[in-house]
């Protein structure tokens, strides 16, 4: 397995990682297939959130006293 790590320009822990998920029946054994995991995903929909929670206070802020605005950044 290392010759077939070294030959991939990858660790030999890498491969093996894949290997054993595909051999679990993994959906999407390779990282990078475009699917997120369930708790990626739902990470990424509380940051979407917070992102916009953040935005709804920065413009009820502005609109009562633009003057202390916080400001935003994107995350």
């Amino acid at each position: 397995m290392a010759k077939v790590a070294a030959y991939l320009d990858i660790k030999p822990t890498t491969l093996h990682g894949w290997i054993k998920n595909y051999r679990k029946g993994s959906i999407t054994p390779f990282p990078g297939s475009g699917k997120l995991t369930a708790e990626d995903e739902r990470i990424r929909k509380l940051e979407r959130e917070n992102h916009e929670l953040k935005k709804q206070e920065y413009y009820c802020i502005a609109i009562e006293c633009p003057s202390t605005a916080p400001t935003i950044t994107k995350v």
